[in-house]
């Protein structure tokens, strides 16, 4: 009996390595595409959340009273717990909760929400008016877009410090004229312990 052992023809090689090549230079980049695609809407979805429960928690007078048309609160997200999904992390990274907060500012007709957020990979979003923010908007940012919540107060021997630093807003200037502990009723007991224990900053048009 006569076996057929012809094999492979080095040109046949080469094409099948071609063509994979190919196929690989098409397929590489969809799928990433789809997976960043996937993770913006995720990370979109999580900004979303935090500024829902903001919302609320603000008309519950849960930062303390409202705000006057000359202030604007600074809400860190660290202090928020939602409902489900709560995480350190985004689908990028972790959060930078020095950087990771929400802008309310008051108005006569209604308040505005502003979403300042950033991962250790520096994707997120800055200063940017929630009714305006979609999955495109999260993208790789410059940190230093976004200033740090610790640059308006400190924590002291256990107290908190308000700081000098301005704070550019809409064309305004705001400097930290006072602080609200989120949830408890006074202020003034409450012993913070670092520089990362941040609470809620109240900022005033200078």
């Amino acid at each position: 009996m006569i076996y057929n052992k012809k094999g492979f023809t080095l040109i046949e090689i080469v094409a099948v390595v071609i063509i994979i090549g190919i196929v690989f230079t098409i397929a590489v980049p969809m799928v990433s595409s789809y997976i960043l695609d996937s993770r913006k809407t995720s990370y979109y979805g999580s900004i979303s959340a935090y500024v829902e429960t903001i919302q609320s928690e603000y008309d519950m007078r849960e930062f303390g009273d409202y705000i006057d048309d000359s202030e604007i609160m600074l809400v860190p997200i660290k202090l928020i717990k939602l409902e489900s999904g709560d995480s350190d992390s985004t689908p990028f990274g972790y959060y930078d909760y020095n950087k990771s907060y929400v802008v309310i500012k008051s108005s006569v007709y209604t308040n505005e929400y502003y979403a300042n957020f950033l991962d250790d990979a520096n994707y997120g979003v800055s200063n940017l008016n929630i009714n305006s923010i979609s999955k495109g908007s999260i993208k790789n940012i410059n940190s230093d877009d976004i200033i740090g919540l610790n640059s308006f107060i400190s924590c002291v021997n256990n107290k908190y410090n308000l700081n000098d630093n301005v704070f550019s807003f809409n064309g305004k200037e705001y400097s930290a004229c006072d602080y609200r502990i989120y949830k408890k009723e006074y202020s003034d007991d409450y012993q913070c312990s670092g520089n990362s224990d941040i609470p809620v900053i109240v900022m005033c048009e200078n």
